[in-house]
Order: C-alpha cells, then structure tokens, then sequence
C-alpha cells in the first residue's frame, strides 16, 4: 500500500475550528439522516457537513462540492466517537482525496510557517 502525503492530494486539507450539531426527530431531514454536523474554519467559513445515517444499507460515498465544501458520510454509530474527537480540544484536519472525506485528530498542534518563527537573538 501506497502512502500519500499531504503535499500529494490534490485537494488541500482545511483545519476545523468550531462545529454545529443538528439532531433531526421523527422520520429524519432526508435519506434517512438522523444528525448533521457542520464544521467550520477559523474566520466561521462552512467547511464541511458530517451526515449521520440510520441505515448503513442508504449512506452515500463522500463527496465535495464546486465551491470547496465537502460532505462525509456515516452510520449513526459513530456520532459519539466523532463528537469525542471535535471536543478533544486538539487540531482537527478536514480533507477529501478520491472518493473519501477523513476527519483527522491531529496529536500536536503544527509548527508555524518558518518564516513565522522568531530569530533568536545572540549576545
């Protein structure tokens, strides 16, 4: 198996900085969904939609629109482990590559640019 790095996708990953969750009673929104989460970037910009699906048989392949935004989907089993991952308070990458949306926990927070680093001063 082949591994890709990110400077290998041909769309670049988006760090997420907030989220909304919307749980639907009932019959559902549509396509049987039970709960949408919107995720956002750091200037508040829609990034991308995580739909949660009841029935495993009906969920979608991920996709990403013309305007950037890009939709995952997934059963209604993972809403918990997903909701874990938004509030572990760690950088969270949002990227598309083919066919599959990946919601990425990241252990530690990216250096900055190097031109972003201050030059130490020698005496």
């Amino acid at each position: 198996m082949e591994i890709i790095t990110e400077n290998q996708l041909k769309i670049k990953p988006k760090f997420i900085s907030d989220y909304s969750a919307t749980i639907y009673g009932g019959k559902g929104f549509t396509n049987n969904i039970r709960i949408v989460i919107a995720l956002y970037d750091d200037t508040g910009k829609l990034t991308a939609w995580i739909r949660f699906h009841e029935d495993q048989s009906k969920i979608e392949k991920d996709s990403i629109d013309d305007t950037g935004i890009i939709t995952m989907n997934l059963p209604v089993d993972l809403y918990q482990s997903v909701l874990f991952t938004l509030r572990s308070n760690r950088p969270i990458k949002m990227l598309f590559d083919e066919n599959t949306a990946m919601l990425m926990e990241l252990k530690f927070e990216p250096p900055p640019p190097s031109d972003k680093i201050p030059k130490e001063k020698v005496n």
